[in-house]
């Protein structure tokens, strides 16, 4: 035996009542699609699923690819609410590890919901016939918006994507390493060519059919399975077209052939201008922190202002305070947003460029 197939697909694991109201589509409930993707698991050794939330659906998945031989299982739990991360696979899984990325949205994007998951990449180690394999699964942070410009955590996934190779690098010991899961990156992206060029993936699907687009979600490919190795080549490698029976997303899956004759791992050439690139990047991107906490701050002083000149009309009435009390949150809530959340942005994105800078100059 020298095949080993892999399959990863966002399974949009949300609510019925918030996936209604983000697509306005008629679909199966979330139950009925969980177990549509279950009975679609049998013909793989590995799977890489995200946004699986809910316990209950993990356990229908589990049960259901233990019948089909995928026994062994992790759940990468994160935070408050979970990564969403679950791994399944033929083979047993003997070491697994978690990175949880240091910037994962903010907390008063509560229905964007990234702050309180705790995204990040799950890593497992699976001892197979053919070898051990690193495994390793992620979820970077979506844009919610079409404009870059306009993006407000475009920051984050740059920050999240060399978090990632930096883990990966740490962790990687194996003859065969995989990373897959939902990058939201387009192939045309400064983030994509961070993968491919700083940390030298091999994208499967890009290797097999260079010239078909691989839509995965919305006319966009935004899901893969990357790989390196000097032992393994990818044979094989297919997207799923978007079917809301399953997913919003489509699946991915691959088939790795174990060769005996070792294979030289070129590294791209335009690492460097990659660098320089993010480096660019992220000091516009900076200054535009620089100058939103500087708005943010001028608005806790007004409100402390406000907060001020209102102590001296005091008619000690209810209405005097509930309104004061409202006020004084504000202002309290104002000021730690800016001091911590903030700070700590900037800060991470700060020692991020110095950190680049050294690579580049």
């Amino acid at each position: 035996m020298s095949l080993l197939r892999v399959f990863t697909l966002n399974c949009w694991g949300l609510p019925d009542l918030i996936t209604g109201r983000l697509k306005g589509i008629k679909k199966p409930k979330r139950t009925e699609r969980i177990i549509n993707i279950s009975n679609e698991l049998g013909n793989y050794d590995i799977v890489g699923l995200q946004e699986v939330w809910m316990k209950q659906d993990r356990e229908v998945l589990r049960q259901k690819a233990k019948k089909y031989g995928l026994v062994h299982c992790h759940y990468y739990k994160s935070f408050m609410l979970g990564s969403g991360l679950l791994l399944l696979s033929r083979y047993p899984i003997v070491q697994t590890a978690f990175l949880r990325y240091s910037l994962n949205g903010k907390p008063q994007r509560i229905l964007h919901g990234d702050w309180y998951v705790g995204k990040g990449v799950g890593m497992a180690t699976i001892k197979t016939p053919m070898g051990d394999v690193d495994c390793f699964i992620t979820h970077l942070i979506a844009s919610y918006t079409e404009i870059q410009e306009k993006e407000e955590y475009y920051l984050h996934r740059l920050l999240q994507t060399l978090e990632l190779i930096e883990f990966v690098n740490s962790r990687s010991k194996s003859p065969l390493t995989i990373i897959l899961g939902d990058f939201n990156w387009e192939p045309e992206s400064l983030g994509y060519q961070i993968l491919r060029n700083v940390g030298g993936y091999n994208d499967c699907f890009y290797d097999v059919n260079p010239k078909l687009n691989g839509f995965t979600c919305d006319n966009k490919r935004i899901d893969y399975i990357f790989y390196l190795s000097k032992m393994w080549t990818v044979t094989e490698c297919s997207v799923n077209v978007q079917d809301f029976c399953f997913s919003d997303h489509g699946a991915v899956k691959a088939s790795f052939h174990l060769s005996h004759d070792e294979q030289k791992i070129v590294r791209s050439s335009d690492g460097k201008k990659t660098w320089e690139k993010l480096h660019v990047t992220l000091s516009v991107g900076l200054e535009h922190l620089r100058r939103r906490r500087k708005v943010h701050l001028y608005r806790v002083l007004a409100l402390g202002f406000i907060l001020y000149v209102f102590s001296f009309f005091s008619d000690f009435s209810v209405m005097y305070y509930t309104f004061f009390g409202i006020l004084f949150s504000l202002t309290m809530v104002s000021l730690a947003y800016v001091v911590i959340w903030k700070d700590s942005e900037v800060a991470h994105n700060a020692r991020l460029k110095d950190k680049i800078h050294k690579y580049v100059y």
